[in-house]
């Protein structure tokens, strides 16, 4: 499986730098939303949200896909670049070929193009373009774009476009023709992605309904005898980030996850820092140490292991006699009096009562060790029962007595910066 990161709503200046970290940190490609305009009245309903709202604010920045994506390319050397989705329908088909096309020669099979209907009657009525006929010029322009990029002479007689024999230049390189990815939810979107695509580009949507998609997407591919080709499965899937759920999302038919990471961690989701930090996150995979290893960081690898293996006994054997727990320091509504969790019996109310509730995942961004003492860098994400997640960041202290047993563990975390995942509905 694929993984992209979406450059969606991202400030001209920030796009450079979250597609070099991207590259760096081993992303397979980046995309690019479209919006030409957006009106102040609208007078349609977004179809990927239930109360048919955007989700973005009305300022939101959208950089041209056509703009971005060489912009991108010449700042990188190996990422891929596509469309998510352009709003095909708003534009005239031979200047989409001629665009995207002189962007794959530049930046030779790295250019894919995903193509879908825009929602909003404003669009097509101010660029001039026909709504209600959106659809069927789609599945013209999808068959134009092949043709003017493939070089040559060609030729287009359809119910919308009709042009006698012309030829672009440049085309696409003949070795890396330019993948046409259709988007869309609804029946015929399904449809049009099986019958013209080389894959399918979905929006924001539960691992549940992404395999309702998946199997739609099967049957309609059977449909026009397309059942063994090749085909690209691509969408937003709004799960917790583990390995766990990846694996289970390759294992329905997924291709690519396209994600915004720092919309999923705690922090500053505007702050470039933060979007920085989120796109090149990479987990030490730490072994469990031998069972003669009496370092702080192999106590603190055991205490991983046991919460995630939800192993109580297991758990308070790393601590030593008198041990404190302070998770998180200070006062807090874990612990009311700032102190901490004391002894075998005070660390196992704390285990009863705060880790025993949900599934926890640790993730140990990174180890620092010096002394009796190791901090780590952890991601945590605790899962609850109507699926919904809460994620968040911390520094976890450990010290250690001579024998390897935990004395104190000190974590530091702030509930103001936990982020929720509500459940997929």
């Amino acid at each position: 499986m694929q993984f992209t990161l979406a450059l969606a709503m991202c400030p001209p200046e920030r796009v450079l730098p979250l597609a070099r970290a991207a590259e760096e940190s081993g992303w397979d490609s980046v995309c690019f939303p479209d919006s030409v305009f957006y009106p102040e009245a609208v007078s349609g309903d977004y179809p990927f949200t239930a109360d048919g709202k955007r989700f973005w604010a009305d300022d939101s920045p959208f950089v041209d896909p056509f703009v971005g994506m060489p912009a991108v390319g010449a700042a990188t050397e190996r990422v891929g670049l596509y469309t998510n989705v352009m709003k095909t329908p708003l534009r005239e088909p031979l200047l989409v070929g001629k665009s995207i096309g002189s962007i794959a020669a530049l930046f030779p099979g790295r250019v894919s193009l995903g193509v879908g209907l825009s929602w909003i009657p404003e669009e097509f009525a101010w660029l001039g373009q026909e709504m209600k006929t959106r659809g069927k010029r789609l599945d013209e322009q999808i068959e134009i774009i092949r043709l003017v990029t493939q070089g040559g002479y060609v030729e287009y007689h359809g119910d919308h476009y009709d042009f006698d024999r012309l030829r672009m230049e440049p085309p696409a390189p003949a070795e890396h023709p330019i993948p046409i990815y259709v988007g869309g939810h609804s029946d015929a979107g399904i449809r049009r992605a099986a019958r013209l695509g080389d894959g399918w580009i979905g929006a924001q949507a539960s691992a549940e309904e992404i395999d309702q998609h998946i199997g739609r997407l099967r049957a309609a591919l059977d449909a026009e005898g397309r059942a063994g080709e090749p085909f690209e499965i691509k969408a937003t899937p709004i799960v917790p980030a583990t390995v766990d759920d990846m694996a289970g999302l390759a294992k329905a038919g997924l291709t690519d996850v396209i994600t915004v990471p720092w919309f999923f961690r705690p922090g500053d989701v505007n702050d470039l820092q933060h979007q920085l930090v989120t796109s090149t996150f990479e987990y030490l995979d730490l072994p469990l140490p031998a069972d003669d290893d009496r370092s702080a960081r192999a106590a603190s690898l055991r205490s991983r292991a046991f919460v995630q293996a939800r192993d109580r006994e297991g758990w308070l054997g790393i601590f030593a006699e008198g041990a404190v727990v302070q998770d998180p320091v200070g006062v807090s509504m874990l612990d009311e009096t700032g102190e901490g969790h004391h002894g075998r019996d005070g660390i196992g109310k704390f285990w009863d009562d705060v880790i025993s509730q949900n599934p926890v995942r640790l993730d140990i961004v990174s180890s620092h060790a010096g002394g009796d003492e190791v901090a780590n860098y952890i991601t945590i994400t605790t899962t609850f029962p109507d699926g919904s997640s809460m994620a968040g960041e911390m520094v976890a202290i450990y010290r250690v007595d001579e024998a390897g047993k935990v004395q104190s563990l000190r974590a530091f975390w702030e509930v103001d910066q936990l982020r929720f995942t509500p459940a997929p509905e």
